[in-house]
C-alpha cells in the first residue's frame, strides 16, 4: 500500500495522527500532491483546526484560478463548504455551496457534482431547522444521483431523506432503500449504520 492509500485508510479509521503523517509523506507528483493537500484539509477539519483547513482550501482555490481549472476550483469550494459545516458555520457553508453552483454550471452540470452540492445544501438546511427546504434539496440530490448511476451516492441521499422524513412509514421505507443500495454498492459499513437506524425504536 502506497503512502497516499495508507493515509486515506488511516483517515477512514479515524486515526487522524497517522493520516496526517502519511499525507505529508506522499509521493510528490502534482496530482498526488493535490490529493494529499485535500486529505490534510479533511484531517484539519476533523481535528478542530478549522483555520488551517480554510487556509488549505484557499490555497487550492487560488491555484485553480491561476490555472483556469474549474474542476479544481469546484473541489476547493466543496472542501471549504464541508470545512464550514464541520466547524458548525452552517450559514457560511450554505453561502459557499451557493458559489459552488456557479462553478458546477460552468462545468456543464455534471450529475455527481450537482448531487454533492444539493446533498450538502439539504443537510445544512435541515440542521438549521428548515426541514422542508432541506427535503427539497435532498430530492434534487436524489434525482442527480440517479442520473449519475452512482449507487453509493443514491444510498447516502436516501439515508439523509429517511432521517428527515415526516412520518415513520416514510422513514422506514427510505432507510430500507438506503440499506439495500449500500449493500449493492458494496459498502457494508454504511449498510450496517443504516441497519442500526432501522432497528432504533420509531415513534
Amino acid at each position: 500500500m502506497n503512502k497516499l492509500a495508507a493515509a486515506w485508510a488511516a483517515f477512514h479509521s479515524e486515526d487522524f495522527e497517522a493520516a496526517e503523517e502519511a499525507f505529508w509523506q506522499s509521493d510528490a507528483t502534482p496530482d498526488i500532491t493535490r490529493e494529499a493537500r485535500g486529505g490534510l484539509v479533511y484531517v484539519y477539519a476533523r481535528t478542530g483546526r478549522s483555520e488551517e483547513a480554510r487556509d488549505g482550501c484557499e490555497a487550492l482555490r487560488l491555484e485553480a484560478l491561476a490555472l483556469g481549472d474549474s474542476a479544481l476550483e469546484y473541489a476547493a469550494l466543496h472542501q471549504l463548504g464541508i470545512v464550514e459545516r464541520l466547524s458548525g458555520q452552517f450559514e457560511t457553508a450554505l453561502e459557499v455551496f451557493a458559489s459552488e453552483r456557479t462553478v458546477i454550471a460552468s462545468l456543464g452540470q455534471p450529475p455527481l457534482a450537482r448531487c454533492a452540492n444539493a446533498f450538502e445544501s439539504g443537510v445544512l438546511h435541515a440542521k438549521l431547522g428548515r426541514i422542508e427546504i432541506g427535503r427539497d434539496w435532498l430530492r434534487i440530490a436524489l434525482e442527480a444521483a440517479q442520473l449519475s448511476g452512482d449507487l453509493g451516492a443514491q444510498a447516502s441521499v436516501l439515508r439523509a431523506l429517511g432521517e428527515v422524513a415526516g412520518n415513520v412509514t416514510m422513514r422506514r421505507a427510505l432507510l430500507t432503500q438506503s440499506h439495500a443500495a449500500f449493500l449493492h454498492a458494496g459498502d457494508e459499513l454504511a449498510a450496517l449504520e443504516v441497519k442500526a437506524l432501522l432497528e432504533q425504536p420509531l415513534h
